[in-house]
C-alpha cells in the first residue's frame, strides 16, 4: 500500500515537471523574440533620431546590431532536455494514461502541428517574395530562420512528450513528427536561395 502510494506521488511529480517543462517550451521562444523586438525597437526610434529619421540607416543597422543569441535560441529547450537526461539516468517508466482520448488528442495536436508547419515553411519565403528588388538589402539572413525555430520548438513538444510519457508510442500519430521538423527547417534555406537568384537576376 505505501509502496504503490509512493509510486503514485513520483508519478504525479514527474507528469508536473513534464507539463511544466513543455509548457516552457511552448512560451520561452515568444518571450525571447519579444524581448529581442523589443530592445530593437527602442533602439530603431533612438537611432531615428541620431540620424534625422533616415529609416534606410537605422533599420538595417538596428536588425544587424540586435539579434537573438545562442541563449535566446537554446534555452527554451534546457528544461526538457535535463528531464530526458534524468529520465534516462534514473530509467523512469512512467506512463501516462491516453487511452480514453487518443483518438480526440492525435487529432487536435496534428491539426496544430499542420497549422505551426505551415506558418514555419511560408514565412521565410514570404518575407523574401513580398520584398521589392532593390530592398532586398534589408532581408536579414537570420531573420529568414526565426519563424522556423518557433514553429520548430512547437513541433517537438508531442514528440519530447511521447519519449516522456508514452514510450510504449500508443500515440501513434507522434512517430511521424520529425518529417515536419526536417521540412520546416529546410525553408530558410530555400528562401536564402530565392533571396540570392531574385538578387542576382533583379526580379
Amino acid at each position: 500500500m505505501v509502496a504503490e502510494m509512493n509510486y503514485q506521488i513520483k508519478q504525479r511529480l514527474y507528469i508536473t515537471l513534464v507539463a511544466l517543462s513543455l509548457l516552457w517550451l511552448l512560451s520561452m521562444g515568444v518571450v525571447n523574440l519579444s524581448q529581442v523586438n523589443e530592445s530593437r525597437s527602442l533602439a530603431l526610434t533612438d537611432c531615428m533620431k541620431d540620424h534625422i529619421n533616415v529609416f534606410e540607416i537605422c533599420y538595417p543597422k538596428t536588425n544587424d546590431e540586435i539579434r537573438p543569441t545562442l541563449w535566446h535560441y537554446l534555452s527554451p529547450f534546457i528544461p526538457v532536455i535535463i528531464l530526458l537526461w534524468i529520465s534516462w539516468v534514473f530509467k523512469f517508466d512512467f506512463q501516462i494514461d491516453v487511452e480514453e482520448n487518443k483518438t480526440k488528442i492525435q487529432k487536435i495536436t496534428m491539426a496544430l502541428v499542420y497549422i505551426v508547419s505551415f506558418l514555419g515553411f511560408i514565412i521565410p519565403i514570404y518575407i523574401v517574395l513580398e520584398q521589392e528588388v532593390d530592398r532586398l538589402y534589408a532581408v536579414l539572413f537570420y531573420n529568414l530562420f526565426l519563424m522556423p525555430w518557433l514553429a520548430i520548438s512547437w513541433i517537438s513538444i508531442p514528440i519530447f512528450f511521447q519519449k516522456l510519457l508514452d514510450k510504449e508510442l500508443r500515440l501513434t500519430e507522434f512517430i511521424g513528427l520529425p518529417k515536419f521538423i526536417y521540412m520546416v527547417a529546410a525553408a530558410p534555406f530555400l528562401a536564402i536561395l530565392m533571396l540570392i537568384i531574385r538578387t542576382q537576376l533583379k526580379i
